[in-house]
């Protein structure tokens, strides 16, 4: 249900979007919400792969089957994390997304447990 986090600049990224979306009361589901990330995900494979940008190719079909279950995975480790940052009520900086990530993997055993 979860893995480890990086502190690279993907993981932040998406740790401020789910912020954001947090903080903006937002009145979409966020299974919509994760949907729009994943899209652009595969979207973003297209590109580096140098293939069609359209979500309905072959390649597209691809990523889904290989990688769609561990990116879902990935995004439930940064709901997480963005829980603990949202607590926080601090300012939003690299440092401290960086130490709550270590904060995070230290946990992820305990937090496994509980779902």
């Amino acid at each position: 249900m979860f893995c480890q986090l990086e502190k690279d600049e993907k993981t932040y990224n998406l740790s401020k979007k789910y912020l954001s979306f947090l903080k903006n009361n937002n009145k979409n589901c966020v299974f919509i919400f994760e949907n729009e990330l994943q899209r652009d995900e595969i979207k973003q494979h297209l590109i580096l792969n140098k293939t069609s940008k359209d979500l309905e190719t072959y390649e597209a079909e691809i990523w889904i089957k290989n990688h769609a279950n561990n990116f879902r995975i990935y995004l439930n480790s940064i709901k997480i994390l963005t829980l603990m940052i949202h607590v926080k009520e601090e300012e939003y900086t690299y440092e401290l997304f960086a130490a709550l990530v270590d904060k995070y993997n230290n946990c992820k055993k305990i937090i496994e447990c509980i779902f």
